[in-house]
């Protein structure tokens, strides 16, 4: 009985610590005035939390750790370190807000019988946020059945700006692109500051619940993709064409399947007539700097000059002003996985692609379900700027230190096979 009550404790501090990653991410927790939790304080109650799960595990079983996995632990926590150290690096920020969760937060996956499950707590977390988010933007940002609660002051880019928030969850921070579509003026924003920010953590809660629960729930990727859509993200539609794609690679050679892989090249025509046309619109600047194909093309380019002038040690932690000297539109990162290996140089780099191109590989080979996720938080990453956030640190961990249930797989293989027999 007391296990039992142990495991539970453990599995809400788990979802605690998916929380907490999740309004890490450029949301109104820390940028509202009205709450102004500090991104360190958000990071030591991480790390905090992580000692005590950690704690935990141990008093509920007897673990042995490997010696793979704890010279993992030793190499991410020493390049982690290095970043703020080297010249340019910020050390003190470094170490609260990268170095001790990293740390700490690789010790929780040491502990997990399967990564799988960690993940699932996340699309769970993501799919109960999108669900309230969704109901308040519908009802209030579209069809004005509500009235805002009040017009609530945070601080965006160094200077502070006012939106309108329902209940302080919903806020109407960001607006389309235009001023308004179809008489939609804002984006769905959820808590975050914008819109890109909360179509990162749609993305992956989706990729997550396709590739890893045993029975994906139709009802939870029908909410989190409608919410995708109301971003109106760039980076959130080709994310579910390439979830499409691999979906339809999945689903096998039918006669039905063979038609719509076939319908699949006018949809990729479709795709490059769109970004021909936004090439053409990045010509044109706007009033903040420059439409977002040109910004990220620039940005792309300045991260590599970055990392071709520093390629191993990179400019340290959380230093933009190497970056800004390469870049032409200086109003912020643009892209994710370039910036991470010009910021960070080639080691740190290393510790993301390595475990990732592993997993991509036993994908293909063993359950190719899970390239949702892997080829998914690729796309994310590669196009939207949240590497230094504890989002990127948890996807790092988690590849890097990946634990199978191979017991509990083999059970769902045996079941499977009872359940056609029994159809049989």
């Amino acid at each position: 009985m007391r296990l039992i009550k142990l495991s539970r404790v453990i599995s809400a501090a788990e979802y605690l610590l998916v929380f907490i990653v999740i309004i890490n991410n450029y949301t109104m927790f820390e940028r509202d005035t009205l709450y102004g939790i500090s991104e360190s304080r958000m990071c030591f109650i991480f790390s905090m939390l992580c000692v005590g799960i950690t704690v935990l595990y141990f008093i509920i079983r007897d673990l042995r750790f490997n010696v793979k996995n704890t010279s993992g632990i030793v190499l991410m926590t020493l390049f982690s370190f290095i970043t703020t150290v080297v010249p340019g690096g910020v050390f003190i920020p470094g170490i609260v807000k990268w170095v001790v969760p990293f740390f700490t937060f690789s010790f929780v996956c040491l502990c997990q019988k399967d990564t799988k499950d960690i993940w699932i707590k996340f699309a769970d977390v993501v799919c109960a946020i999108a669900a309230l988010s969704l109901i308040l933007y519908i009802s209030g940002t579209v069809l004005h059945l509500i009235s805002p609660s009040r017009m609530a002051r945070f601080l965006y880019d160094s200077r502070y700006a006012r939106a309108n928030t329902y209940f302080n969850f919903q806020y109407e921070a960001q607006h389309v692109q235009g001023d308004s579509f179809m008489g939609i003026e804002y984006r769905n924003c959820c808590f975050f500051i914008e819109a890109p920010m909360y179509n990162l953590m749609l993305c992956i809660g989706f990729a997550a619940e396709a590739a890893f629960r045993d029975k994906p729930r139709r009802i939870v990727l029908a909410i989190i993709g409608i919410s995708i859509l109301t971003t109106f993200s760039t980076t959130g539609i080709l994310f579910l064409m390439l979830m499409f794609v691999i979906y339809l690679w999945n689903t096998g050679n039918t006669q039905i399947i063979k038609y719509l892989k076939l319908a699949m090249i006018p949809i990729a025509a479709i795709a490059v007539v769109v970004l021909a046309m936004k090439l053409i619109e990045s010509k044109q600047e706007s009033a903040a700097g420059g439409e977002s194909f040109s910004v990220r093309l620039d940005h792309l380019i300045a991260s590599v000059k970055m990392w071709i002038h520093n390629p191993i040690l990179g400019y340290g932690f959380d230093n933009p002003d190497a970056f800004y000297r390469f870049a032409k539109y200086k109003q912020g990162f643009s892209v994710g996985l370039p910036a991470f290996l010009g910021r960070t140089g080639l080691p740190m780099f290393l510790l993301y692609l390595v475990p990732f191109i592993l997993r991509v590989y036993n994908s293909m080979h063993r359950n190719r379900r899970e390239l949702f996720f892997w080829a998914g938080t690729f796309l994310c990453f590669l196009l939207t700027a949240s590497v230094y956030k504890l989002i990127f640190l948890f996807l790092i961990c988690t590849q890097f230190i990946w634990n199978e249930d191979r017991n509990n797989n083999n059970r769902k293989k045996v079941m499977s096979l009872l359940q056609e027999v029994l159809k049989d």
